[in-house]
């Protein structure tokens, strides 16, 4: 009698256990991803082998570029190296500012272009964990009255994507320091990722073959649910004034 009740019990368990696992499957885990924003800079006539191989050493990634030159968008379109390690891209010399692309190591889904706002607006699917990635080039505030116009969009997008319940980050040369009034405004709420990793973090323009660095305005921000693991930069990755920047960083699972 014993016996029969035991394997009544076990019989039991076994099809709720069946029942819970049909309606709870494990779980997606978080990701990690590392994202690169560099400025190539346009008047950058050192041949692209020395770029190439700073992009190629940080794949798997998402990589944003801004300054995309058309010669440029054609040495990184017929680099096989490349296509293998990223063969998702998204190349627009003519964007404003001069030119931007994206390269990423997972596939992409690219929002219609807006002429309107130099950025480049990509849904990533990072094996089954989603994230939103815009890069984006802001205009220089030399002359230009409309870059804190554009940073207030900025805003607005990873705003709209977080009330959507979506990861976002924003990477890319804004154009801003991070000293500025609108630049405060800009990460209000969000993650400043370098600042976030390191209590004093690199300036990013005005390098020279001294090894002057002026200013910090190529940034990676991200929404609250990104959690920022660490962030370095590069200022010899090509011949550019602008130094390579790049972040790893934890993307939630959804339901997170």
């Amino acid at each position: 009698m014993r016996r029969a009740a035991l394997l009544v019990a076990l019989l039991l368990w076994a099809v709720c256990a069946a029942a819970a696992s049909a309606a709870d499957p494990s779980p997606v885990p978080d990701r990690t991803l590392r994202i690169v924003a560099y400025n190539i800079w346009g008047l950058d006539r050192e041949p692209p082998d020395r770029l190439i191989e700073a992009l190629a050493a940080r794949g798997p990634a998402v990589v944003g570029l801004i300054e995309v030159t058309q010669a440029r968008a054609e040495a990184i379109a017929a680099d096989a190296g490349l296509a293998a390690l990223f063969p998702y891209q998204v190349l627009r010399p003519s964007a404003a500012n001069g030119g931007l692309a994206m390269l990423s190591s997972w596939p992409i889904e690219v929002a219609p272009d807006d002429r309107s706002l130099p950025v480049i607006h990509a849904a990533v699917d990072l094996d089954g964990v989603p994230l939103t990635v815009i890069v984006a080039h802001a205009p220089t505030p030399l002359g230009a009255a409309d870059r804190d116009t554009v940073l207030e969009r900025l805003r607005t997008m990873l705003l709209e994507e977080q009330a959507m319940g979506r990861s976002a980050i924003l990477a890319g040369d804004l154009n801003v320091t991070d000293l500025e009034p609108a630049f405060r405004s800009l990460v209000d709420g969000f993650v400043d990722v370098p600042a976030a990793v390191s209590w004093l973090p690199p300036r990013t323009w005005g390098a020279d073959p001294d090894g002057l660095v002026l200013l910090r305005i190529d940034h990676i921000i991200t929404t609250p649910d990104v959690v920022p693991l660490s962030s370095a930069v590069d200022c010899d990755a090509s011949g550019s004034d602008h130094c390579l920047v790049e972040a790893t960083v934890a993307i939630p699972a959804l339901g997170r």
